[in-house]
């Protein structure tokens, strides 16, 4: 009863002195209160889905230590098993992923990164989705991560080669993709530069590699193996090491978008059908 509204004013009572507001003044604060509002509203639904993925990512990295099958799919004769191999003087754990009609397919190695074990490429549906296309998939702790003996990671590129050399004999592997998220990149890298076993390797695939910067340009352009680089948009490490990978002759880049440098874990469909279509080519 006691507000009345012209074009310059807005009288509101407060208390018992009315007070005279501009229109424009409450669409300002309206605005303001508003946009508070839906700011808050962002920030509890982020902190909400860092939770979740902060549960998720956990659950994905946890190590494993199971030794026999852990997963099975008569439908296309995969049988999932755990075992450890005796490599380098230490227990090196795996997932070895067998299925029907994997004879004449080369087998696609899945290494770990420092932050994921193993298990991460079975919790995410990567070995299965592999399986499901016929492909064996060998999943690989490096020594002083997932399953594998806590020793301390091997920093000597000789100590290195020997360990690839040798897992190779141990799966009896005649060809092979390998797939180098992170720091694994560290191992193979200086395989395939100077390691004869380097032949049986048809392709690689590296996810934001360690260890690049080491070689030159020169170097990495004499480097023949059919390589599919990925790295996520966000990674600007990434980024630069696949522009250096992108000198190899036989390479192709792809980015994940949205992503960092753990851009396989964000979107692993893309990530295993990227690796699918690659290994039609190898």
């Amino acid at each position: 009863r006691n507000a009345s509204i012209n074009l310059l004013f807005i009288t509101i009572p407060f208390a018992m002195h009315p007070v005279q507001v501009k229109p424009k003044t409450i669409i300002y604060f309206l605005t303001f209160f508003l946009t508070g509002l839906a700011l808050l509203h962002e920030i509890l639904k982020q902190t909400g889905i860092e939770k979740i993925k902060e549960l998720y990512l956990k659950k994905i990295s946890a190590s494993l230590h199971t030794v026999g099958l852990l997963d099975k799919d008569p439908e296309y004769g995969l049988y999932i098993s755990g075992d450890f191999a005796n490599l380098q003087e230490s227990q090196i754990y795996f997932l070895d992923a067998q299925v029907k009609g994997q004879g004449d397919r080369p087998v696609i190695l899945l290494f770990n990164s420092m932050q994921y074990s193993s298990n991460m490429w079975l919790k995410l549906g990567v070995i299965h989705e592999l399986a499901q296309n016929g492909y064996r998939s060998i999943s690989i702790d490096l020594p002083g991560y997932g399953g594998s003996d806590k020793v301390p990671s091997i920093d000597e590129d000789a100590r290195r080669i020997r360990l690839f050399e040798q897992m190779i004999k141990f799966f009896q592997l005649d060809e092979f993709v390998a797939v180098t998220p992170g720091y694994s990149g560290e191992y193979f890298l200086p395989f395939v530069f100077e390691s004869q076993a380097a032949e049986n390797a048809l392709g690689w695939v590296p996810i934001s590699p360690d260890g690049v910067k080491r070689f030159s340009l020169d170097e990495i352009a004499l480097l023949p193996i059919p390589t599919l680089i990925l790295f996520g948009e966000y990674d600007s490490a990434g980024e630069q090491d696949a522009r250096t990978l992108a000198k190899m002759p036989n390479s192709s880049k792809k980015i994940f978008y949205s992503s960092g440098k753990h851009c396989f874990v964000d979107d692993p469909k893309y990530f295993t059908s990227s690796l699918l279509n690659f290994m039609q080519t190898v």
